[in-house]
């Protein structure tokens, strides 16, 4: 039988010796490989997260699970275990390589790991697209300029080929690749310096004059751009939009600005189409739309699936969750992944052609390999 993902940690750390029943699996009796399969949900759960504490997927977690706990079968008690490195790789392929079934490991999927997956890089060994979604949750962003940059509208990005903007980013495949495919979509001359730690510092870059273009969520938009948009400092040209049953739409967060593919519109004159705009779609799916999840295993019961996806509707319909959760969800709802999982793994699915279209620009334009 295998070990809580906790457990296996603390053998390959050799940190010691196990506390006394610390690792027992309360729901042993189904087995993680062979035996019955579990139709209960578990009343204790590891949280695996590939990322450090602190940030704002590690946050959405650790203030989801214990309020999904309020509304499912046993009250459950989640674990969080942090297992950070390697854009969440080494994390992520060590709970789909051990294949437990039985709801009592659940993985929390980031942007990054399913950028890696997307990409299909090198050493992946997991596809989200034969694992089954919990609950799923988005955010937006908005892509704006400072008046310094020259440009007024849409159309000045096409016409002003002399103005470069200057944008900053953390890396070429991480959850910047959309912001890059937009510019990539648009054939806008951007002048990228990567190297930021987080959308945080380039926001100061950006304020300081140091940059001249800026993405920022929506919850950040709304409280530190605004005001400048409302002194004319800034102008709003897009927010990254949303993806509906497969299509791209505005921002419901963000209603007044456009989508990228109108912004495209603007400047051409026609709908954009091809694998850069595919390309577009997909990355906007994972980095924005359903960019952190509760995920399990392929093989998980409906019973547990269908129980989390209750959950999920009866949490976001309770008295109160909405202004509670604003700082953390940002307004976005909780999708039960019980009801939209074809959706969320369509999304998630690339054909050849994208994805080697998405490696071309990446190696062309940034000199990043994606494997």
């Amino acid at each position: 039988m295998n070990l809580p993902y906790s457990c296996r940690l603390a053998a390959l750390a050799a940190v010691g010796a196990l506390v006394s029943g610390g690792c027992a699996n309360p729901t042993s009796v189904w087995g993680h490989g062979g035996g019955p399969r579990a139709t209960q949900v578990p009343s204790r759960i590891e949280l695996v997260i590939p990322l450090s504490p602190g940030g704002g997927t590690d946050t959405w977690a650790r203030f989801v699970s214990p309020k999904l706990s309020e509304f499912l079968p046993n009250r459950p008690t989640f674990t969080p275990i942090n297992d950070e490195g390697g854009e969440g790789i080494p994390a992520t392929n060590a709970f789909v390589r051990d294949g437990v079934t039985d709801g009592s490991e659940v993985l929390v999927a980031t942007t990054s790991s399913l950028f890696q997956f997307m990409l299909g890089r090198r050493g992946v060994e997991f596809d989200f697209t034969q694992m089954r979604p919990l609950v799923v949750s988005g955010a937006g962003a908005a892509f704006y300029v400072s008046k310094d940059s020259g440009v007024r509208t849409a159309q000045d990005l096409k016409q002003s080929r002399g103005t470069t903007l200057t944008y900053g980013a953390m890396s070429p495949t991480g959850s910047d690749l959309a912001n890059l495919l937009a510019f990539n979509l648009l054939d806008l001359d951007v002048d990228v310096t990567f190297g930021f730690e987080g959308r945080g510092p380039a926001l100061l870059a950006f304020q300081r004059g140091e940059l001249n273009s800026d993405v920022s969520t929506t919850s950040t938009f709304q409280r530190e751009v605004q005001p400048m948009v409302d002194a004319e400092k800034v102008l709003p040209l897009w927010s990254m939009g949303a993806v509906e049953e497969g299509r791209l739409v505005r921002d419901p967060a963000l209603p007044d600005l456009p989508t990228p593919a109108e912004v495209y519109e603007q400047m051409y004159g026609a709908p954009p189409s091809g694998p850069a705009f595919d390309a577009y779609v997909a990355a906007v799916a994972a980095g924005l739309t359903y960019q952190k999840g509760l995920w399990v295993n392929g093989g998980t019961s409906d019973e547990i699936v269908n129980a989390f996806g209750r959950a999920t509707e009866d949490l976001a319909a309770a008295p109160g969750f909405a202004a509670e959760s604003a700082a953390v969800l940002g307004g976005y709802p909780l999708y039960p992944g019980s009801d939209h999982e074809e959706e969320i793994k369509a999304a998630l699915t690339l054909t050849p052609e994208v994805r080697e279209y998405i490696a071309k620009v990446l190696a062309d334009k940034y000199n990043a390999e994606v494997n």
